[in-house]
């Protein structure tokens, strides 16, 4: 992916991405970095992030789709790789 200046747009291929704000996805990619393994529901990154539901949803699918985060099974996302804890796993 080229390099974006702050505040730049995120646009996908035919439109698969949405379009949000760079700074949005660098900030939420930053919390990951500074706790690899942190998992959140889309709910709590919301909230976490002082961002309303749709926008952090936007910034949660940039991220899935560059391949830097992933969904767990119980509706959490994570870093790719990170190692699956028990609370992750259904019952």
């Amino acid at each position: 992916m080229a390099c974006s200046r702050p505040g730049s747009r995120v646009h996908g291929a035919r439109g698969t991405t949405p379009n949000v704000d760079r700074a949005l996805v660098n900030r939420a990619r930053g919390e990951y970095l500074e706790m690899p393994c942190l998992s959140l529901t889309a709910t709590q990154a919301a909230r976490l992030w002082a961002m309303d539901a749709p926008t952090c949803a936007a910034v949660l699918e940039v991220l899935v789709t560059e391949g830097f985060l992933e969904m767990s099974r119980v509706g959490t996302y994570r870093r790719v790789g990170t190692p699956t804890r028990p609370e992750d796993s259904v019952s």
